[in-house]
């Protein structure tokens, strides 16, 4: 009973340890560190991949100031041949993916050497990006987080898609997912538990220490032998 109520006592104050900044009510654990992006989720990634799909399917289409469609408009055409490496449905599925999970999305702009003029367009991921700014301007410009280091992208250069304003970073959309980072983690953890049980033919592995030389009890009718405070299982009964 005694190993039962300290295992206990651990599994509880792994959701409030202490020194750590929690991201839900009554919970010091971090679960977004834990969740991380999100996209090793299947119950983030079956909903965020629908809005994905479905979204390229919309036409992208320029409006006048009354509502009639300029065919041929240059940014629509931007919008469906984005740059040389991928068409515009791939390049919106991403935005598209971003926005629902992390409630920002970026797109940069490359321009022609001598007009100026916007030529492309190239999707960065929401991760990697983070808007700067100052007392007297919202936002300055941007820093992309790369393997290589950090690199400053310019504000006129970006252009930042944001799910409303984020209370706590106005220079941030608010990620609708936020709030369910512990839902989510508790699914990731409830998947890993039982895929670890069928791994081992349907027997949850256990472990307990005893004082050295002494004998372990009895659990669910398995026996141990311990000499050291790792016990050693064996399959005779007691």
């Amino acid at each position: 009973m005694n190993a039962l109520v300290t295992v206990s006592r651990k599994a509880f104050n792994l959701l409030r340890r202490d020194g750590e900044t929690g991201d839900t009510p009554r919970s010091k654990f971090n679960f977004s560190r834990d969740v991380g992006d999100g996209l090793s989720s299947n119950v983030i990634v079956a909903v965020a991949l629908w809005v994905a799909r479905n979204f390229p399917e919309a036409p992208v289409a320029v409006e006048d100031a009354d509502g009639q469609i300029i065919k041929g408009h240059p940014l629509s055409q931007l919008f469906t041949n984005p740059n040389p490496w991928y068409g515009g449905g791939a390049m919106r599925s991403a935005v598209a993916l971003d926005y629902t999970v992390q409630g920002n999305a970026y797109l940069e702009i490359g321009r022609g050497e001598r007009t100026g003029v916007p030529m492309e367009l190239y999707y960065q991921p929401a991760l990697q990006i983070e808007p700067k700014g100052t007392s007297d301007e919202l936002i300055t410009h941007y820093v992309q987080n790369t393997a290589t280091g950090p690199r400053t992208i310019a504000r006129e250069d970006m252009v930042h898609f944001r799910n409303g304003l984020d209370p706590r970073d106005q220079k941030r959309g608010l990620a609708p997912l936020q709030s369910l980072l512990r839902e989510v983690f508790t699914d990731d953890e409830a998947a890993a538990a039982t895929a670890a049980i069928v791994r081992n033919m349907g027997i949850p592995r256990m472990r307990s220490g005893t004082p050295s030389g002494k004998r372990s009890r009895t659990i669910f009718g398995a026996c141990s032998a311990a000499t050291t405070a790792e016990t050693h299982w064996c399959s005779r009964r007691r």
